[in-house]
């Protein structure tokens, strides 16, 4: 072998290794990708549940309200009055 072709081979061989370590390290980012992002839908889903729940919270608080609003308003009004909750005087 020629000193031109030992330096070919070299290269090639260097060309290599680098590919390589390039395939290595993007296997190795995709990982880190897909780990983060893995843990950034369970943060969502966790999120998104909380909210569910705070939201079901307030729904159960305001019909409450709304209970006791009517028994209230109610024992106010003469006979034969229709009740009108305070939501719906407002909303007018």
């Amino acid at each position: 072998m020629d000193h031109s072709e030992q330096d070919l081979t070299r290269q090639v061989t260097l060309y290599k290794s680098q590919l390589r370590g390039l395939r290595l390290s993007n296997e190795t980012n995709q990982a880190r990708l897909l780990d983060a992002s893995s843990r950034a839908d369970q943060d969502l889903v966790s999120r998104l549940a909380e909210a569910d729940m705070v939201l079901a919270d307030l729904e159960r608080a305001n019909s409450r309200v709304a209970t006791v609003e009517g028994r209230n308003v109610r024992p106010l009004l003469p006979d034969g009055v229709c009740f009108l909750s305070v939501r719906a005087l407002n909303a007018t």
